[in-house]
């Protein structure tokens, strides 16, 4: 699954009902060393379902998560991967 995150330094999602990101509680990233990839210090079940309770979409696939991106000329976005093994409504 995928999300549109901001490119911000503090993790935030696009919920596709403006152009700017939103804070998820909860919900956040960081770096150890510069250049490295971001650690996600949640465990992605919560993540997902944390998500879809705020109603930030997320995708099947990172093509449709760019072409809603792309359709809503979002600028200073990117994606986030998410591996959850179950999720709960």
């Amino acid at each position: 699954m995928w999300a549109i995150i901001s490119t911000s330094k503090n993790l935030k999602f696009f919920d596709l009902k403006g152009t700017t990101a939103k804070e998820i509680e909860g919900l956040s990233y960081f770096v150890k060393h510069k250049g490295n990839v971001p650690e996600i210090p949640f465990e992605h079940n919560f993540a997902v379902t944390t998500l879809i309770e705020h109603g930030v979409p997320l995708f099947i696939n990172k093509a449709d998560a760019r072409s809603e991106a792309v359709a809503l000329n979002l600028t200073g976005f990117k994606y986030l991967k998410l591996t959850p093994t179950i999720i709960k409504f």
